[in-house]
Formats: structure tokens, C-alpha cells, sequence
């Protein structure tokens, strides 16, 4: 089964008191043949989400590629195209979704043209307003096991 991890799995695996942190690595570790997937739009965001956190002493960019380097060995990004960024402002234009929603056009999108079978989010809200009937479901990880 390929799953396609979002952002906020990323995090929440990689963060050790996030209180997903547990579901998440679930997911991540399980011995389950699963072929994990995850837009490379995704590597850029956890960045961005890791090197912001309010914690002491703050990740550096460095420690933040290292976390990024591990969940490589066990999440494949794969890098949007053209034809997917341009698919996902067509899809926010269609049902009217501004601002940030584009970035959550782009996993899913991705995850579409990949042929996942599901997306693993904590942010189930904003993919469901996203996806295709039928498209990949949408997995909460601590609403649903490997």
C-alpha cells in the first residue's frame, strides 16, 4: 500500500513531545510493507516548522536537515511538477480555497498522481475539503492503526 505523509506526520514523528509524537512514529516504524511517500514541499515545510519551534535551546538548520535525513530513509519525497503545482491552484480556484489551502493542494495532488492509496495527516479537516472522490482516503493516525 503506498501512503502519502503530510506534513504534519513529519513533525509530530520527529518531535519527541508533540503528543502525536507516538501515532505518528506508528505509522513511520511499522514493519507493515508500506511505501511512504511525501511531496517534497513537505521536506521544505517541516524545515520551516522544525527551525521555528518555540523550544530551548531552537533546532538549527543543521539538526533540522539531520531529523530530515532520517525520515528520508523511511519516507520517499518526491518533487512536485509543474503540471502538479499548476493542478493544485486549479483545484483551490474550482472550490474557491484561498491563501494557504495551496499548499495542501500540492500533498494532495501529489499524493493523486502518485497513485497513493491514502494520505497520513493530523489535518484531516483541510485535506477532506481537497480530495477527489476518488482520490487517496484520509488516515488520522491516532484515529486508525498500521
Amino acid at each position: 500500500m503506498k501512503i502519502a505523509v503530510d506534513t504534519s506526520v513529519l513533525i509530530a514523528a520527529a518531535v519527541e513531545d508533540d503528543p502525536r509524537h507516538v501515532a505518528a512514529l506508528a505509522w513511520l516504524q511499522t514493519r507493515k510493507r508500506l511505501d511512504r511517500v511525501a511531496s517534497l514541499h513537505a521536506y521544505a515545510e517541516a524545515f520551516g516548522v522544525l527551525t521555528a519551534l518555540p523550544i530551548d535551546p531552537p533546532i538549527t538548520g543543521h539538526v533540522a536537515i539531520a531529523v530530515l535525513t532520517r525520515l528520508a530513509k523511511v519516507v520517499r519525497f518526491v518533487a512536485p511538477t509543474q503540471r502538479i503545482y499548476a493542478a493544485a491552484a486549479e483545484r483551490c480556484a474550482q472550490l474557491r480555497l484561498r491563501s494557504d489551502a495551496i499548499f495542501d493542494a500540492i500533498h494532495a495532488v501529489t499524493a493523486e498522481s502518485l497513485d497513493a492509496t491514502a494520505i497520513l495527516t493530523f489535518d484531516d479537516a483541510d485535506f477532506v475539503r481537497l480530495m477527489m472522490a476518488d482520490g487517496p482516503r484520509i488516515i488520522v493516525p491516532s484515529r486508525e492503526s498500521p
